[in-house]
Parts: C-alpha cells; structure tokens; sequence
C-alpha cells in the first residue's frame, strides 16, 4: 500500500510525497497534464520518515507533511482531494472554525 507523506494544493493542482516501493517519491499533479513524477529517493538512505521530512523541509513547506503519513488506496485526482479535504476539516476543527 502507497502513503503519502506530503501534499500541499495549488490553484491548478497538487504537489506532493508519497512512500511507494521503498522510495520517497516527489510528484506534481494538474488536470491538464496528470500526473508527474518529479524526483526519487531511496527510503532506506534516510533512519526513518521523520529523518526524511527533516531534509526536506528546505524545499517544501513544513505544513505540506502529514505525520503519520495517510494510506491511500491509488494514486489520483480523488485520493489527493479526499486526503486534503481531510487534512483542512482537521486543521478548522483544531483552529475551532468548524
């Protein structure tokens, strides 16, 4: 099973991380093109998930990062929406705004 460790939404799509095959997987998704895969690293080059987020947060907004990273059944336009309407229902429910 696939889990995404990161995603932060843009007007025209998503970017985002997922943990897939022993790999640290970078990926830009937009209607228009689908998706892309951007850059790859080997999960067992870093001691754990956290390791890796703490590398990366030079180069992705701390805030993208989903800890513990949320299973996803597939990786589409769906999934990316459902896990960030998720991710924003609990961050209103934490502010108090929902």
């Amino acid at each position: 099973m696939m889990k995404l460790l990161a995603l932060k939404a843009y007007g025209t799509g998503y970017r985002g991380c997922l943990i897939a095959e022993g790999e640290y997987r970078f990926f830009q998704y937009t209607p228009r093109r689908g998706f892309r895969l951007l850059k790859t690293y080997p999960q067992d080059t870093f001691e754990d998930d956290l390791h890796f987020i703490a590398m990366m947060q030079k180069f992705m907004s701390p805030s993208a990062f989903i800890v513990p990273p949320v299973p996803i059944a597939r990786l589409d336009a769906d999934e990316l929406r459902r896990v960030d309407q998720e991710r924003k229902n609990k961050k209103a429910g934490k502010d108090g705004g929902g």
